[in-house]
């Protein structure tokens, strides 16, 4: 699933890098070998602190802007990425962008 996940966000055009963000988990390094078998760039972080192992990864990579899509998405959008992502950056006050905002417009599993 996280092959099929990664491969499909890779496809929006607005993204400079797709990193995927695990734990440090014994029990996690699976995810880590299948990243080092395809190449993709990894972080390992807390299991308990999502949100400091998003900001650690963003801070090894040196990313300006985040965008967290989940694994248990296979069917993620590229162009729905995108769309968020233009929507971010062209909202000249905006500190966060979902498609997920309530009243949700999309169903599950096209989260960004």
């Amino acid at each position: 699933m996280l092959l099929r996940v990664v491969e499909r966000t890779k496809r929006a055009k607005l993204l400079n890098d797709v990193v995927v963000a695990t734990t440090i988990k014994a029990s996690d390094d699976a995810i880590a070998n299948l990243c080092e078998v395809h190449g993709w760039p990894e972080f390992r972080g807390s299991e308990d602190d999502v949100l400091d192992r998003y900001f650690r990864a963003a801070q090894a990579y040196h990313a300006d802007v985040v965008v967290r899509i989940t694994s248990d998405c296979p069917l993620i959008d590229p162009s729905l990425i995108d769309t968020t992502i233009r929507g971010f950056v062209t909202a000249h006050d905006c500190d966060y962008a979902s498609n997920t905002l309530e009243p949700r417009t999309f169903p599950r599993g096209l989260d960004v």
